[in-house]
């Protein structure tokens, strides 16, 4: 028996108990902290949970428009209820932040209370949905189904989670049509069937169960290795000033001592559709300069001394390269390295992250990515 869950989500257009029963949705979201605490936050809801990237700014008393100071862009997780009220909390560097405990007034806005992580100050909070300043919305497919390997009780299962988001009617449509495009790819494969976006969720289901079954069922001894996962999603880590941050997060688990996760990034130009390479932010012959920014990141991220091996912190090179996985936001880029890229899977991830300011000099100025420094 197989039980399977489907939702879509647009961004505009249900009402407040769709929503609430639905609960999936991906909103670009603005607003303020008290009077003077500006906020911007990607936002995808999915199952009761939520999780996205935000970043605040506020303006010192008495100076202009050009002297913002802006916090850090940092990740949130959380949860909804039947009831619309939304909490989620920001999480910092080995360390959790602030929290944030509101409820949805209608499907495009969020009221509630904003708290320190000392829990010595509460003040209230107010963000809407806003796609202006050149951001996209997008469209949450999302799709859950299990299934067991035998008709017996107790037998191995499978387990399956795809979330998909797609963009909808952009200011130019052969942008959006682009990025359509591109995410389809990224997230099927280029050699994919068109349909509708649930027919293509409905064939890559069927595809996985068939493919557990067939690779286990003359296997089978009764060990619970044989219960297989997969999760394919995806998340916002940049979307304003024209230019969109996306993840593309795969992980599997096909027996053995752990699972597999992938984080596939991408950026895009909002204004052509085109995808953002390293080639188009930074100057010819960059490459041994952003080499030299990168390791020394690496080197002050673990501790180790300027002219110490990376090995001496447990990676497989005396240096790392650039990686073309990559995203931004309004703070800088960071390069991301999966599993065993560069280090020992008990290392986890290696994302080390270089602001602006580090790289302004051997950035092009017409590049679509230089706005973001203004």
């Amino acid at each position: 028996m197989k039980t399977k869950l489907i939702i879509i989500a647009a961004v505009i257009g249900f009402t407040t108990n769709v929503f609430a029963q639905r609960n999936s949705f991906y909103k670009h979201m603005e607003g303020q902290i008290s009077n003077n605490i500006f906020l911007v936050i990607d936002l995808i809801g999915i199952n009761k949970q939520v999780s996205g990237s935000y970043y605040y700014y506020y303006f010192e008393e008495g100076t202009d428009s050009s002297l913002a100071h802006y916090g850090k862009t940092m990740p949130v997780n959380g949860s909804i209820d039947q009831e619309n009220r939304v909490t989620f909390t920001e999480f910092k560097l080995n360390s959790l932040g602030a929290i944030y405990s509101g409820q949805f007034i209608d499907e495009h806005r969020i009221a509630g209370s904003w708290q320190n992580p000392e829990d010595t100050k509460v003040l209230p909070f107010e963000i809407r949905e806003t796609y202006e300043g050149g951001s996209m919305a997008f469209i949450v497919y999302h799709l859950e189904e299990s299934a067991p390997l035998l008709d017996a009780k107790d037998a191995p299962t499978a387990t399956l989670q795809l979330s998909l988001l797609l963009p909808v009617e952009f200011e130019n449509p052969a942008v959006s049509d682009s990025i359509h495009e591109s995410i389809l790819q990224n997230f099927f494969g280029k050699d994919i069937d068109r349909d509708t976006p649930l027919e293509m969720l409905n064939s890559e289901m069927n595809k996985y169960f068939h493919n557990y079954k067939k690779s286990n069922r003359d296997l089978y001894d009764g060990g619970a290795s044989f219960s297989w996962e997969k999760i394919k999603s995806m998340n916002v880590h940049y979307n304003k000033n024209y230019i969109l941050s996306l993840e593309n997060f795969d992980y599997g688990y096909t027996g053995g001592a752990h699972g597999m996760p992938i984080s596939k990034l991408t950026v895009f130009d909002l204004t052509t559709g085109l995808m953002i390479t390293l080639d188009d932010i930074f100057r010819p012959e960059y490459e041994n300069d952003l080499r030299d920014i990168l390791n020394a990141a690496l080197r002050k991220k673990y501790e180790l001394g300027p002219n110490a091996s990376l090995k001496d912190a447990g990676f497989f090179y005396h240096d790392a390269d650039p990686s073309r996985n990559f995203y931004l936001n309004k703070d800088g880029l960071e390069f991301y390295y999966n599993r065993y890229e560069i280090a020992p899977f008990a290392m986890g991830s290696i994302n080390v992250f270089i602001p602006f300011e580090k790289l302004r000099r051997i950035m092009i100025k017409s590049s679509p990515v230089y706005r973001l420094l203004k």
